[in-house]
């Protein structure tokens, strides 16, 4: 009798082994579709804010608050192509109803292409990271800007050049995108390719967006005019001069999608 209620019960034990074992695969399996929903969901939310170039000018407003998604990270992505230098702060962008609601604020300062970044958190509106290396004149530069609730970095292409672990979860706001705010004079800088993301990106996707066919383009100075479709009208101004690099050689390529003629020349 005794062995029959050990067997008894060493059935029980399998079943039960084998129960827990098929609750702990399904739970995975479940955790694996939350995590791939919530990938899909930011992914979703993520989007270019403006692919042809541009140059911030005081209450130019790059995107309406109810484009972002708020949440305990994000990351803004760009190129960038420096002119100059004022001789006063100057202002990229800010994300925010005005300069001080700085989530985040972007700024150079005075007769300098260092960068002032602000990004604000709890109990402190002016917290942030300076990268001590300088911005290079008159060349692209691809920057990223992340922050979450661990630390704030930056990178210039793919090497990160600052990091501020001196700051808790970035808290956003309900304020446009400006690039750049009123009351500061605007950065003499043109801007390409600018991306916003509710989430953090691994050195991998840096690397991989810096490398990019499109990204290289803007990198070699090969890109400088527009790429989404224009219609030619007399007086447009697609590009400024000073934000063309003066060279001994140049090509222009167009694609041309529909033409009408209306009359000879």
């Amino acid at each position: 009798m005794a062995a029959e209620e050990r067997q008894e019960q060493a059935r029980k034990d399998k079943a039960t082994r084998l129960e827990e074992k098929q609750k702990r695969k399904l739970s995975k399996e479940m955790a694996e579709l939350r995590n791939k929903k919530m990938a899909e969901e930011e992914a979703s939310k993520s989007f270019v804010v403006r692919t042809s170039n541009f140059r911030p000018k005081p209450g130019k407003r790059l995107a309406r608050a109810n484009r972002f998604t708020i949440r305990q990270a994000f990351t803004y992505m760009f190129w960038i192509y420096p002119q100059g230098v004022r001789d006063e702060m100057s202002n990229i962008f800010v994300k925010g109803h005005n300069a001080g609601e700085r989530g985040p604020g972007v700024f150079l300062y005075p007769n300098s292409l260092r960068l002032h970044i602000r990004s604000k958190v709890l109990g402190h509106a002016n917290r942030g990271v300076d990268p001590t290396e300088e911005l290079p004149v008159h060349k692209w530069t691809h920057v990223t800007i992340t922050h979450t609730k661990f630390d704030l970095r930056v990178y210039f292409d793919n090497r990160k050049v600052a990091q501020s672990r001196n700051l808790t979860t970035p808290l956003g706001n309900q304020g446009d995108l400006w690039a750049s705010v009123r009351g500061y004079p605007s950065s003499l800088v043109t801007l390409a390719d600018f991306r916003y993301m509710p989430r953090i990106v691994s050195e991998r996707d840096i690397t991989d967006a810096v490398e990019a066919a499109r990204y290289q383009a803007i990198k070699h100075n090969d890109l400088h005019i527009v790429t989404k479709n224009v219609r030619p009208k007399k007086g447009k101004v697609v590009s400024r001069g000073e934000s063309l690099p003066n060279s001994a050689a140049f090509t222009y390529m167009v694609r041309v999608v529909s033409c009408h003629t209306f009359g000879s020349l």
